[in-house]
């Protein structure tokens, strides 16, 4: 897996008022988030804070900002910088790295309750993390349930999770839904 693809926890910085001053109003920022949601599947909205900054053309801007963490990897958080440039109509957003160094414990252990239907696609658990790796499966392609004993979890199942260093999971395969 190439460095583009690792996920980090990463955080960015988005406006609370326009280029003319005007302030956002919250369901504007909410469609912001769930385009990151779409994205990367969460977010956590920190506490603004007092931002100072000065163009290349020596313009000093003082603005409150809104920081932002996303768990994602490098290849979508460009992604979502570009998209919060544009959708905000930002001449810069700034965007760094916090940690490469994250833990996400699921809990797995959810019953296994559902029967599996009769469309999608049954893997067994090791074919699928290994596609997975491969990059033939991602978060964007759809969603999977994991499957023992010929019954599905509850939960959906994301490759991202397949790939967490801290998945463990008694599950023997994932059934598989393509969007």
């Amino acid at each position: 897996m190439t460095d583009d693809y690792k996920r980090c926890l990463w955080e960015i910085l988005v406006p609370t008022v326009s280029n003319d001053g005007k302030p956002f109003r919250t369901r504007f920022h909410r469609v912001w988030d769930k385009k990151v949601r779409e994205i990367s599947y969460g977010l956590t909205i920190m506490t603004p804070a007092k931002g100072q900054w000065i163009s290349g053309a020596g313009q000093l801007y003082e603005e409150r900002m809104i920081p932002v963490r996303i768990y994602t990897n490098k290849h979508f958080i460009k992604q979502i910088a570009k998209m919060t440039a544009e959708y905000y109509s930002q001449l810069a957003v700034m965007v760094y790295k916090i940690s490469d160094d994250v833990m996400v414990v699921n809990n797995h252990n959810h019953p296994y309750v559902n029967d599996l239907p009769d469309y999608g696609d049954l893997f067994t658990l090791s074919e699928f993390i290994d596609s997975c790796k491969n990059t033939l499966f991602t978060n964007d392609d759809g969603h999977g349930y994991l499957v023992k004993n010929k019954k599905m979890q509850a939960v959906e199942f994301y490759p991202s999770q397949a790939l967490a260093s801290t998945f463990e999971s008694d599950a023997t395969h994932v059934m598989w839904f393509n969007k």
